[in-house]
Parts: C-alpha cells; structure tokens; sequence
C-alpha cells in the first residue's frame, strides 16, 4: 500500500512539474514563433532562421539577426516578469509596509477605524494625466479611491480574525461575511460580487 502511494505522490509531483515547466515554455516559445513569422514576412524564405550565413544575403542576415535577439530579449522580459507577478507580487502585498506603499491605505476618519479607503500605484499614475485627458476618460478623484469596511474581530496583526463581515464598495465591489483565520476567509462564509 505504501510503496502504491508513494508511486502516485511521485507521478502527481511529476505531472505538476511537467505542467509548470510547459507552462512557462509555451510563454517563452511564443516569443521564437512570432520572430520566425517575422523573419518569413521579411525575407520570403521559411528556413532562414536556420540556413547559415554564408548561404543568404547580407540583409537577410541582418534581419534574422535583429528579429531572433529581439525575441530573445522578450523571452527574458517574459520570464522576469512571470517570476514577479508569480512570487514577488504576492509576497510583497502580504507585505505590511510594501503593501500600504503600493496601495497607499489610510483610514476614512479616525471616528470610523474600520473603514480604508486605498488608492492604488497603478490608479495613483492616472492623477497625473492632463486635466482634459482626465475628463474625457471620467478619471474622478472619488471613482479611484475604493473604500472597504470590515465589522468584526482582529488577531494580535490587526488582520481579520473569528466572526466578520468585508464590504468593498465600488462598481464591482465584493461582500463577503464568515469565518477568518489570520486574514484569510475560510469555510463557510458567504460572498457576493457586484456587476461580474
């Protein structure tokens, strides 16, 4: 019985890895397909990533040059940018102080504690378009600020803990009462989304 669940545990973990593993590949080849597109369209011959220089002409050369570097320099901006999003962005939201920086969180009124309204860096960016940009695309200071509201108990961290209820407002805000452990909703609690 053992050696059977020690068998699965090790084809499941292989599956995964392979799956990963095709994941950030397929990401990564997209970048060599469009680059031999690219080179097709420029140079009108299928195979001239592949044929050796001193079998094409010196701009064919050149153009597969620049189109095969471009693409491998967009594979590394890929892969970078999948390691943030992947593993860096979360851990610096979980992240206190990075966290409050990149959302820019501040209490509504010292009345009301619970309540946070966040602006985010991205949205933050959009306060410095010019003023008529601002107003053809409806950019209004009170449309960027979201406001959420937490009623119930908190761990020694001030993060949601025990019996509670979550309110964010806004065009597709979420509510979500239950059950929180360390910040993290768990079974059984309830959620509903506005306008999804």
């Amino acid at each position: 019985k053992q050696d059977i669940f020690q068998a699965i545990s090790i084809g499941l973990l292989s599956l995964f890895l392979a799956w990963f593993l095709l994941s950030i590949i397929s990401y990564v080849m997209i970048w060599f397909y469009l680059s031999w597109v690219v080179t097709l369209v420029m140079t009108g011959d299928v195979f001239t990533l592949f044929k050796d220089s001193n079998e094409m002409s010196t701009r064919d050369a050149l153009i597969r040059f620049w189109v095969f570097y471009s693409a491998v320099v967009m594979a590394i901006i890929t892969l970078l940018v999948h390691a943030v999003r992947h593993y860096w962005y979360p851990k610096a939201v979980q992240s206190i102080t990075l966290g409050e920086k990149w959302f820019g969180t501040r209490a509504i009124s010292k009345k009301r504690p619970n309540e946070l309204a966040y602006l985010s860096w991205p949205r933050r960016m959009l306060r410095f378009l010019p003023y008529l940009l601002q107003r053809m695309l409806f950019v209004d200071d009170d449309i960027l600020w979201r406001k959420v509201v937490y009623s119930g108990g908190l761990d020694d961290k001030k993060r949601p803990h025990g019996a509670g209820k979550w309110t964010e407002a806004g065009e597709h805000g979420e509510s979500l009462s239950g059950w929180w452990q360390n910040g993290i909703p768990t079974a059984p609690f309830r959620s509903l989304e506005c306008n999804t």
